[in-house]
């Protein structure tokens, strides 16, 4: 099931800053993002199958919590959110990294969890509002720390590890 057509000029949504949507208790997701620097960095949304347009790119700042609202314009998701960069609007294939993957129906509940089959370009968290689901991801950064043969540089030039699938 896909959202629109990635053939459509207007498919792909583009904020640049993006500073969050407004939350009325429609299924999306909160991320809040913590890296060292003041730069503005790339967060893609993409639906699966369609791994070669982002469905939706957002530039957010450090240290900053944004909501993302995705059941308005589509009521029905399977897909992922993945670190982004320039690179990512070529139409071509960039799966190398840390995906953060949610699906959701015609109800309030969004399924989701963290994979690093398609390699690992850093940390993620993701947390229920759930008190009782489980906490996935990771908190600790291991690239750095990873045997040379472990780590290959991304699309984009930034270190990432090795998918565990290939």
């Amino acid at each position: 099931m896909t959202c629109s057509s990635p053939d459509t000029h207007s498919y792909t949504l583009i904020q640049d800053p993006f500073l969050g949507d407004v939350d009325h208790g429609q299924p999306g997701l909160t991320l809040r993002t913590s890296y060292d620097d003041n730069e503005l960095r790339w967060f893609m949304v993409y639906q699966n199958l369609i791994d070669f347009k982002p469905y939706r790119a957002m530039k957010i700042p450090s240290n900053t919590t944004v909501f993302i609202d995705l059941a308005t314009s589509c009521p029905k998701f399977e897909g992922r959110l993945v670190r982004g960069n320039d690179i990512n609007f070529d139409g071509k294939i960039h799966n190398l990294g840390t995906w953060t993957q949610f699906n959701w129906a015609h109800n309030p509940h969004i399924y989701g969890g963290v994979s690093v089959i398609e390699g690992n370009d850093g940390p993620v968290l993701m947390e229920s509002e759930d008190s009782n689901a489980p906490i996935m991801g990771f908190t600790k950064d291991i690239i750095t720390a990873a045997p040379d043969e472990c780590r290959i540089a991304k699309d984009s030039g930034a270190l990432a590890l090795r998918p565990t699938d290939k």
